[in-house]
């Protein structure tokens, strides 16, 4: 499949969250200091592409999907994204797999697609480091510090290596983590922001024309860490990546007002900057599955109305809002139910009131997230939709 599984639950990842670093220290001058629009590589205009999905893929679902995606390029879709763990991508210390990248970077581009490059080195569910540099339970090695000497020097060695192999497949953007303020509780979020700054100084040492992010959460609490963490990157950014749904950070779904809101809140924090939504979705709730899982009991008050609504609304924006220019969408089709179960029962946890909860919304989330059923492979209208947001963003360019 195209992308490596790299996120969690919005209830986890999305909240005001705490951590320490709460007395703010003064950050060092970042060493990149850039214009508000820097991305030499994308074309000019607004862009839109999609994320297939995670599931393997049967014969019959792949001739659908390869079909699919011949659509999506015909109606106008210009970019692609991929996602790699550092861990996936140096086994040792200074041994690098140039095969894994080269396959993702095959598929992210066999259409003839500009790239995107998620590089996960802290992420989600909490560091992605080569596996000498963290423990089995995801701690530094040796308490160490994620922004110690040797830590900076290996991420530099990396990078060294990585930034000029993508130079070939003419990726334009490199986002250096995924999501990474979800690991405050137990990283320091000044430690995480010295780490992040040394490696976009590195990429941009070594190719200027490579435009270098970190993707936040989309949360829009006012004083969340989020929202500093993100004020203490701004500078040295060329474009701010953010991942978005339709969800509130106890997984229900929200509505327009509130998307709207959001949108305004998001731009206001980008300070500028070009904005790239790396995940756009919305589920449509287990309603609208077509499989055993419609007969669970709805959770997260999603519907395939609202969920083409939200397509409607956010494409829009991308077409309409200066500060937007590319985005691409979580996803094609649902997860299957048996990568669903996967995913959500190492969060099963029978002794904390309320999270067999979080984990019957978070299954009916990604259970039902895609534009198209993974049951039958039938398309939703959010798929039109999207399709319509295509041919009006070709048509401006």
């Amino acid at each position: 499949m195209l992308f490596a599984i790299a996120f969690a639950p919005m209830l986890i990842s999305c909240g005001s969250g705490g951590g320490s670093g709460s007395d703010d220290p003064a950050l060092p001058d970042p060493q990149v200091q850039l214009p508000a629009s820097n991305i030499p590589r994308l074309s000019e205009g607004k862009h839109l592409g999609l994320t297939v999905g995670f599931d393997p893929l049967s014969l019959q679902q792949q001739q659908q999907t390869e079909a699919l995606l011949e659509i999506n390029v015909a109606a106008g879709s210009t970019i692609s994204r991929a996602q790699l763990d550092w861990a996936e991508l140096e086994s040792a210390p200074g041994v690098y797999d140039l095969a894994v990248l080269m396959a993702a970077l095959d598929e992210a581009t066999r259409f003839g697609q500009q790239p995107f490059l998620t590089l996960s080195t802290v992420d989600t569910g909490g560091l992605a480091l080569p596996s000498d540099l963290q423990t089995e339970q995801g701690a530094l090695v040796d308490g160490m510090s994620l922004d110690a000497p040797s830590i900076l020097a290996r991420l530099e060695s990396f990078l060294g290596w990585l930034v000029p192999e993508l130079a070939a497949y003419e990726v334009w953007g490199l986002a250096i983590a995924n999501e990474s303020s979800t690991v405050f509780e137990t990283i320091d979020r000044l430690e995480i922001t010295r780490f992040l700054q040394a490696g976009i100084s590195a990429v941009k040492r070594l190719d200027d024309n490579l435009a270098v992010t970190v993707t936040f959460v989309g949360d829009t609490q006012p004083g969340s860490m989020v929202e500093r963490f993100l004020a203490d990157l701004l500078p040295s950014l060329d474009l701010v990546s953010f991942n978005y749904y339709c969800l509130s950070n106890e997984l229900v779904t929200t509505n327009q007002a509130r998307w709207q809101s959001d949108i305004e809140i998001l731009a206001a924090r980008a300070g500028g900057k070009p904005i790239f939504f790396q995940e756009l979705g919305c589920p449509a709730g287990w309603s609208d599955t077509r499989s055993a899982e419609q007969d669970r009991a709805a959770t997260i008050n999603a519907a395939p109305a609202l969920q083409s609504e939200f397509f409607r609304l956010m494409l829009g924006q991308v077409e309409e809002n200066a500060e937007i220019r590319a985005a691409t969408v979580f996803q094609l089709y649902d997860w299957s139910p048996e990568l669903v179960l996967s995913f959500v029962e190492p969060f099963r946890a029978p002794d904390e009131p309320g999270n067999e909860l979080v984990i019957d919304r978070l299954s009916e989330w990604l259970g039902s997230v895609g534009m198209c059923r993974w049951s039958d492979g039938s398309c939703r209208e959010a798929w039109d939709i999207y399709l319509e947001g295509l041919a009006r963003l070709a048509e401006g360019r």
